[in-house]
């Protein structure tokens, strides 16, 4: 069985260092792919909404406007 370096933290400061068979690296490193894939989706999402809210937040969200004229103020509906 061959084996390969790998690199895993410890409770103290610093990694240390073992060995891992090699049956356990690509399965390793799928869930390692997988859990970026995912983080990747995970930024897009969350990009996508803080844009989103910030657009809905800023919008001004009126539905009637005052009007000043020479006759004096009034209320007018605003309408899309």
């Amino acid at each position: 069985m061959a084996l390969r370096r790998y690199v895993t933290p410890t409770s103290s400061s610093g990694f240390r260092t073992g060995a891992a068979p090699c049956g356990h690296t690509h399965a390793t490193a799928g869930s390692v792919m997988f859990l970026l894939g995912l983080g990747e989706l995970l930024e897009e999402w969350t990009h996508k909404k803080s844009v989103d809210d910030l657009a809905r937040s800023m919008s001004l969200n009126i539905d009637r406007v005052w009007r000043k004229t020479e006759e004096g103020e009034c209320v007018l509906s605003v309408t899309a």
